[in-house]
């Protein structure tokens, strides 16, 4: 394998860069009641998969209705950990992300935690989540403190 010239290491950087922000921003909007800002993560035709709530929503304005009303609902507070970022090419790249979910609801008590497993895509020239794949390790939508 040939080395990378150094544009195309600072493009890769860049690539990096702006890809790590994905969740970040995602987790972000949560905490700050933007479900418009968490749909503009997404490509148009993007999707959400959350297979322990049978959950699948596809499609940036499905997406942003979904979010509204998971925010109303469940008030998460996000936060996400070593995201690991595979590019491969052509625009397009692998993620992961290890989540835990709080809730303002619930008086920070943590709901879940798992992971996404996310693919990007590269639209025009920002980079946004074309899948994600949410996979909890332990969740409750109703947590208390222990007695």
């Amino acid at each position: 394998m040939a080395a990378k010239t150094r544009e195309e290491a600072i493009d890769e950087a860049l690539d990096r860069d702006a890809i790590s922000q994905l969740p970040v921003l995602f987790c972000h909007a949560a905490w700050t009641d933007n479900p418009d800002l968490q749909a503009e993560q997404f490509a148009e035709h993007g999707s959400l998969m959350i297979e322990s709530q049978r959950v699948l929503v596809t499609g940036r304005e499905n997406l942003r209705a979904w979010f509204r009303k998971d925010l109303e609902a469940a008030a998460p507070l996000p936060l996400c950990h070593n995201h690991v970022i595979d590019l491969q090419g052509g625009g397009r790249a692998r993620g992961f992300a290890a989540i835990e979910v709080r809730s303002k609801k619930y008086d920070t008590l943590l709901m879940g935690c798992g992971y996404f497993e996310d693919e990007y895509v590269k639209e025009g020239d920002a980079w946004k989540v074309l899948t994600r794949r949410v996979t909890f390790l332990y969740f409750d939508p109703h947590p208390t403190r222990p007695h």
